[in-house]
C-alpha cells in the first residue's frame, strides 16, 4: 500500500474527499444556503439536478482517528495544489517518522471508517433498535439517529426488503423530512407502457419534494447536464472495475486494488457531494492506473485467482479480502454494477422519461423475486470472469437469506466454479470460521 499510494495520488485524493464530508456539507448548508438531502443507495443524479447535495450520512461524522490528517491534507492541497500535497508525501518518506504516518493513510482512512459502522451499529443496539435486524440497517439507523436533524430532506427508496422499509418508517423521530420513491417491480422482459408511466410519475413526485426544499426549478437542461456529470463517473468506475480489474498486470497489488474497490463502493452513494470534483478524481484515478500499466509499473497478478465477495451493501468483513491474497487471490466488489446503478442513463429526448427508465434498470436488477435478484448476480460473476464466489450471508437479512441455493446451483451448473458461503454479523466477529471457509474454497482453486 506505501508503495502504490506513491505511485497513484490521486488515491488520497479521493480518500481525503471522502472523508472532509462533515465540514464540506457544513459549509453547503450554512454558507451556500445549499439543502441536504440524504440517500442510501446511489439515486444521487435527481438530487444533484435538483440543486440540492446528497449525502450518504456516514460523511456527516467526525473520523478522530484520522481527522488531523485529512484537515491537513486539505489545507495543504487548497493553497498549493494536489501535485504540492505528493511532493510532501515524497519527502516524508525520506524520514522515519514519515514513513510510518504515509504508509498507513489509506489503512487508516478505510480503517476509521469501518470502525465507524461499527460504532454506529452498537449505537443502534443499545437503544434497543434493530436486534434482529441486518448489519446495515442498523448502521444506517445510528447514522440518522446522530445526524439526522441536520438533514432538509431523507430520499427513501422502496426497496424490496420489507425490513429495510419499516426501518425507513423509523426514520421520522430523526429527520425534518422524508419522500419515498417507490421502484416497481415486474417479471422478466415484461415491463409495460404502464410501469414506465408509473415510475415517471414517481419521478415527479420526487421533483416536487425537492424543488420544496431547494427553492429552484428542476429543468431540462439540469437532468441533462447532471446525465452527462454521472454518466462519466459511471464509465470511469466500469473502466477500473471492469477494465483494469480483469487485466492480468495491475498497477497496485490485489490487496490495494480491494481497498480502491472499498473505498468507490462507499463514495458512489453520494459522489462525495459534489458530482464534478467526483468526476474529476475518478477520471485522474483511472487515468493514474493506466499510465502505470503502459509504464509497467505494479505487479503482475496473473497467477492469483479471481475471487467475488457479494453481496456486500447490507455489511461485510473487509479482513477477508487479505485472506484471500495471503491465500493467492484477488477480491472483487462489485455490487452496483450487479444492481444496475452503473449503467449510462440516455441522453436523447426527454430527461425526465430517461431517468424513469434509468432507474427501471435498476428494479430489473433488484428483481420481483429472490431468483431475479439473484440472476443479476449471476450475470456480474460471468461479466467479471471470476473463478470462485464468496457469498456473504448476513444475519438478519430476510432478503438474500433464501437466495443462496439457488444462486449457487446456478453458478455450479452453468459457469463451473467453486462457491462458499460466510456468515457475518459485525467487522470482526467469527473470523476464525470465515478463514476456515475461505481457505477451503482456496485449496479447491
Amino acid at each position: 500500500m506505501d508503495e502504490d499510494i506513491d505511485h497513484m495520488p490521486s488515491l488520497l485524493r479521493l480518500a481525503i474527499h471522502f472523508l472532509q464530508g462533515r465540514d464540506f456539507l457544513k459549509r453547503k448548508k450554512f454558507r451556500e444556503k445549499k439543502a441536504l438531502v440524504s440517500v442510501t443507495f446511489p439515486f444521487n443524479d435527481i438530487i444533484f439536478a435538483a440543486g440540492a447535495v446528497p449525502v450518504f450520512p456516514v460523511r456527516m461524522h467526525e473520523f478522530t482517528k484520522v481527522a488531523n490528517l485529512v484537515n491537513a491534507v486539505e489545507a495543504g492541497t487548497a493553497i498549493a495544489g494536489w501535485g504540492a500535497a505528493t511532493k510532501v508525501i515524497e519527502v516524508a518518506r525520506r524520514f522515519q517518522a514519515g514513513k510510518s504516518v504515509v504508509k498507513n493513510i489509506i489503512i487508516d482512512i478505510i480503517g476509521s471508517l469501518n470502525e465507524k459502522y461499527n460504532e454506529l451499529a452498537l449505537l443502534s443496539e443499545s437503544q434497543g433498535y434493530g436486534v434482529d435486524a441486518c448489519y446495515g440497517v442498523r448502521g444506517m439507523y445510528g447514522m440518522y439517529q446522530t445526524k439526522g436533524k441536520n438533514l432538509d430532506l431523507n430520499l427513501n427508496t422502496m426497496y424490496r426488503c420489507s425490513a429495510f422499509v419499516k426501518y425507513f418508517d423509523t426514520l421520522h423521530h430523526h429527520v425534518p423530512d422524508s419522500y419515498f420513491m417507490e421502484l416497481p417491480t415486474f417479471p422478466p422482459g415484461q415491463q409495460t407502457a404502464e410501469v414506465l408511466d408509473f415510475m415517471i410519475s414517481e419521478l415527479h413526485g420526487v421533483i416536487a419534494a425537492l424543488e420544496k426544499v431547494t427553492g429552484a426549478s428542476v429543468t431540462q437542461k439540469s437532468l441533462l447536464e447532471t446525465a452527462k456529470l454521472g454518466n462519466e463517473c459511471r464509465q470511469y468506475y466500469r473502466e477500473i472495475l471492469l477494465d483494469i480489474g480483469k487485466k492480468d498486470f495491475w498497477p497496485c497489488n490485489p490487496s490495494s486494488f480491494a481497498e480502491i474497490l472499498t473505498l468507490l463502493s462507499s463514495a458512489q452513494i453520494d459522489c462525495c457531494s459534489d458530482l464534478p470534483r467526483y468526476r474529476d478524481d475518478l477520471k485522474v484515478l483511472a487515468n493514474e492506473m493506466q499510465a502505470l500499466i503502459r509504464q509497467h509499473t505494479g505487479m503482475d497478478v496473473q497467477k492469483y485467482r479471481k475471487v467475488l465477495l457479494a453481496p456486500i451493501f447490507g455489511g461485510y468483513e473487509p479482513e477477508i479480502q487479505d485472506i484471500v491474497y495471503g491465500l493467492g487471490g484477488r477480491t472483487y466488489y462489485a455490487d452496483w454494477e450487479a444492481l444496475g446503478y452503473l449503467k449510462p442513463i440516455t441522453l436523447e429526448g426527454d430527461m425526465v422519461r430517461n431517468y424513469a427508465q434509468h432507474y427501471l434498470d435498476i428494479s430489473a436488477c433488484f428483481g420481483c423475486s429472490n431468483a431475479q435478484f439473484m440472476d443479476s448476480y449471476v450475470n456480474l460473476t460471468r461479466e467479471l470472469g471470476v473463478e470462485a464466489v464468496i457469498f456473504n450471508q448476513v444475519f438478519g437479512c430476510r432478503d438474500m437469506t433464501a437466495s443462496y441455493r439457488y444462486f449457487k446451483d446456478r453458478i455450479a451448473r452453468e459457469l463451473d466454479i467453486p462457491v462458499t458461503m460466510v456468515n457475518f454479523n459485525r467487522i470482526g466477529e467469527g473470523l476464525e470460521q470465515v478463514k476456515t471457509r475461505v481457505q477451503a474454497l482456496m485449496e479447491m482453486l
